[in-house]
């Protein structure tokens, strides 16, 4: 897969976090691996711990598998 877009590095607008979010709940849904929310977003901050560097929370990773349109 090919993503583009024109967040500057490091903005602090989660956007790695949506991604991530996107891609397991992708992966999740083909493999029918069953994984719940919760555990997607544990992976997600793992991935961000052990390949990218950066030692994040869970909160946007969390934000984003449990995010509701229209409500805040």
């Amino acid at each position: 897969a090919a993503f583009g877009g024109d967040i500057p590095d490091g903005a602090g607008l989660s956007s790695s976090a949506a991604l991530e979010s996107a891609f397991a709940t992708a992966l999740n849904a083909l493999f029918d691996f069953g994984l719940d929310k919760m555990s997607l977003a544990k992976i997600g901050q793992l991935a961000e711990h052990n390949y990218a560097g950066v030692h994040c929370g869970i909160m946007d990773q969390f934000a984003s598998l449990h995010g509701k349109a229209g409500q805040a």
